[in-house]
């Protein structure tokens, strides 16, 4: 197995951020639907607002959905970390700096492809 850019070296560093990133994100999901239901329950309990009811539904939902979108990206470095294409751009191929994986270990690419696909979500 050949060591390109060093994350092969860093295998047991990048595994145990990403289990720990992993443990939050879970637990972090755990309290925004925790929130949503005692939510629910306050508002129906003192005949609260419906706006704000709605208000507190919407956003306890988009930090649902980031937070399965982060535990998905994780999941998915993690299946990958002890595999030789762990630190490879799963769009270009090229490796994937040390420097960034340190920073994020779930990146599954290259800043130039990420770049490029951030262009094409605003585009």
């Amino acid at each position: 197995m050949t060591d390109r850019n060093g994350v092969h070296r860093m295998h047991d560093q990048l595994q145990a951020r990403l289990e720990s990133e992993r443990a939050r994100l879970v637990a972090r999901l755990s309290d925004v639907r925790a929130s949503r239901e005692q939510s629910t329950v306050t508002v129906i309990e003192s005949v609260g607002s419906l706006d704000e009811l709605g208000a507190d539904l919407r956003v306890a939902d988009t930090l649902d959905a980031q937070f399965r979108d982060a535990l998905e990206a994780v999941d998915l470095a993690l299946s990958r970390v002890g595999d030789p294409t762990f630190g490879t751009c799963i769009e270009c191929g090229r490796p994937i700096p040390l420097e960034r994986l340190l920073a994020i270990p779930e990146a599954c690419k290259c800043v130039e492809c990420q770049t490029r696909e951030g262009r094409a979500r605003r585009d």
